[in-house]
């Protein structure tokens, strides 16, 4: 993705800061997982960011109407209706080691957004 009236070096620096918990997080072997991208800032104000592919947010899940709730989206995604299937735990482990990792790397890194 192009990106531009934007400076991206600071998104490119927040990356590689996350790249690096990412390499403690496994240096530990915690089960943490934080999906990194590629951020490359071409100048100023512009950059490329990598587009992470078949990813979608909850506003555009509950549009589709995959789900009126993130349960409801895992059940039906991940455990054929069934909320005790093995698949839909193994789902529902690796989204919250997903979340916890997320979530130590903002509270370290101190991020915030404007957007929900």
């Amino acid at each position: 993705m192009v990106k531009s009236l934007d400076d991206v070096r600071q998104e490119q620096f927040a990356m590689q800061l996350i790249a690096q918990i990412d390499q403690i997080f496994k240096i530990k072997k915690l089960p943490l997982w934080l999906r990194t991208y590629e951020i490359l800032a071409t100048g100023p104000n512009c950059g490329l960011i990598e587009f992470v592919c078949d990813s979608m947010s909850i506003d555009e899940i509950h549009k589709r109407g995959e789900g009126a709730s993130l349960l409801d989206y895992f059940v039906i995604q991940h455990g054929r209706g069934k909320i005790k299937s093995k698949k839909f735990k193994k789902a529902q482990k690796k989204f919250c080691y997903s979340l916890a990792a997320y979530s130590l790397v903002q509270y370290i890194l101190q991020i915030k957004d404007r957007h929900n």
